[in-house]
């Protein structure tokens, strides 16, 4: 088997750990984070919310930094 085909479960792990995505909450999809996000705002919080892609766990997160 050629190492880039090997998987090594502890770099995954402290990946996750890293960014601390499992603190973070987890949207399915990017429609489900902006419908999140939209109500946030209308309730008057978190102006200048968005919603952006995990490299980490593969979901949907929210963030009130804009992007550049």
């Amino acid at each position: 088997m050629s190492r880039s085909n090997e998987r090594n479960p502890n770099a995954e792990q402290n990946a996750r750990r890293w960014k601390g995505c499992d603190d973070k909450v987890k949207f399915p999809s990017k429609a489900k984070g902006i419908g999140r996000a939209k109500a946030l705002v209308r309730k008057g919080r978190f102006e200048g919310m968005t919603v952006y892609h995990c490299h980490v766990c593969h979901r949907w997160h929210l963030s009130t930094q804009f992007e550049k």
